[in-house]
């Protein structure tokens, strides 16, 4: 169920699986972000107050055909990409969250074993994973786009959340 009339372009969507394949195959790593984008942009227009089966198995087929593209080592987000993933990574978190994956942390224990990751391994972080990361650390890595990252999150904590200083300790490692 929707609270409200979907956009045009959100009625009209439909999970194309074989043309994301077929984008990772022929390394159209551009037009692949792209069409993650515009997905992940219609679930954020989208408010789900309860699933169908229909809509449950829509958002299990998504999430499962995202975390699989996502997290392979030779898919490469270019660098006009970067941000607007890592703004994406609170809607992939919640869209993880009500699939029945659960949880991103499959894949970043296999992002973890990659080179060339730090954009998707933050896209896929969250305060859900069990996985704990030092944010100095992270911020040791690239000060750059852990700043982008960072802001991403704790902007969205601090609106929705009144517990942000246990957040920051878990995402600190710290008990």
């Amino acid at each position: 169920m929707t609270t409200a009339p979907p956009s045009p372009a959100a009625s009209s969507w439909i999970l194309q699986p074989n043309r994301l394949l077929d984008l990772y195959r022929q390394q159209q790593w551009d037009d692949l972000s792209e069409e993650f984008l515009q997905l992940l942009d219609f679930f954020r227009q989208t408010t789900y107050l309860s699933l169908d089966p229909q809509q449950q198995y829509a958002i299990d087929a998504f999430v499962k055909h995202f975390l699989y593209l996502f997290s392979q080592e030779d898919y490469i987000i270019g660098d006009r990409y970067v941000e607007p993933f890592l703004a994406a990574a609170g809607l992939i978190s919640n869209l993880v969250a009500i699939s029945h994956f659960k949880t991103t942390d499959p894949y970043l224990a296999l992002l973890e074993q990659q080179k060339n990751n730090f954009v998707k391994l933050l896209t896929l972080y969250s305060a859900r994973n069990s996985p704990r990361y030092s944010v100095k650390a992270l911020f040791d890595i690239s000060p750059a786009i852990a700043s982008q990252w960072y802001c991403h999150f704790f902007n969205k904590c601090r609106k929705k959340s009144p517990i942000l200083p246990q957040v920051n300790r878990g995402m600190n490692g710290d008990p």
